[in-house]
This record gives structure tokens, C-alpha cells and sequence, in this order.
């Protein structure tokens, strides 16, 4: 898949950018779970026991891809040939964006903005540290709200 082109047309966007500047500090104290003085930096295997923890249908492989996916382009990777497996705080935020892509891919929420992906999957994104949200939009998905119309009109 074509990184660019995945944050400009779903991640480049003021509701995403609002959710996660809004949850930015939760979402840090995730990211900061896995690092310490010596690593400030998350690998692929444990993005892997993350998306696993959230109970996430996603398998390894795909996870794996989606890490990779995520990094932003590395133009010297003979200095420190470690750095492709090396994920930023920056890169993980695009890594929960696939994540929240990738999850409702194939099911009846695909079409759904991922703004509403994130607002759904946040308190579970979170809640790996027993986290709160700081801010969730709590709009349903177009189809939940076809779905009560359908509903109060039967009801008349």
C-alpha cells in the first residue's frame, strides 16, 4: 500500500487530527509503556502482543505489515541498519490509524471516516493501560443510525 497516499486521504483529516491531538496524552502513555531510558522505540513484536491485547481479528502478518507500512521513509538505513525496526511516537499514531483501518476492513463499517473507526476502537486502544479518553466524538456509524430510523419508524 502506498503510505502517502493512506494518511493523506484517511488520516489527513481535522476529526482525526482532533481525536488524537485531544488523546494525545493517553495515547503517549501507551506508546511510553513500551520504552524505556535505553529504547525509546517500539518493534514489531511488540505492536504484535499490542494489537493481540486488544483483542483485535488482525493477524501477525498483517500486523507486521502495517508496522511497516506505518514508518516513514528511512533514506540512510546503512548508518543504523536498526532503524527500520525502530517505530517513532509519530509512526504510531499512524500505526492505530491502520490498525482501526485495517480492523472494520471487510465487515459492514468499511466505508465508515476513520475518525468514527478511532472513536470506537479508543476506549479499547486505551484501555491496554486501563486508560480513559480524554475526548471521543460518540457519534454512531452511518448504518447504526439508518438502523434506528428504521427502527422508530416501525415503531409509528
Amino acid at each position: 500500500m502506498d503510505g502517502e497516499s493512506f494518511r493523506r486521504y484517511h488520516c489527513y483529516s481535522v476529526k482525526v487530527n482532533e481525536i488524537l491531538k485531544k488523546n494525545e496524552a493517553q495515547l503517549k502513555k501507551v506508546y511510553d509503556s513500551f520504552t524505556h531510558a535505553k529504547k525509546r522505540y517500539i518493534q514489531n513484536d511488540e505492536s504484535q502482543i499490542y494489537v493481540r491485547k486488544l483483542g483485535l481479528n488482525i493477524s501477525e502478518i498483517v500486523v507486521g505489515a502495517i508496522y511497516a507500512e506505518s514508518m516513514m521513509t528511512i533514506i540512510d538505513t546503512i548508518r543504523d541498519p536498526t532503524r527500520p525496526k525502530q517505530m517513532k511516537y509519530v509512526e504510531f499514531i499512524v500505526f492505530l490509524c491502520r490498525i482501526a483501518h485495517e480492523h472494520y476492513k471487510g465487515g459492514p463499517y468499511e466505508k465508515e471516516h476513520l475518525y468514527l473507526k478511532l472513536d470506537h476502537l479508543m476506549p479499547q486502544m486505551l484501555g491496554y493501560l486501563n486508560l480513559q479518553a480524554l475526548f471521543l466524538f460518540e457519534e454512531k456509524f452511518s448504518l447504526e443510525l439508518q438502523e434506528e430510523k428504521l427502527k422508530h419508524k416501525r415503531k409509528r
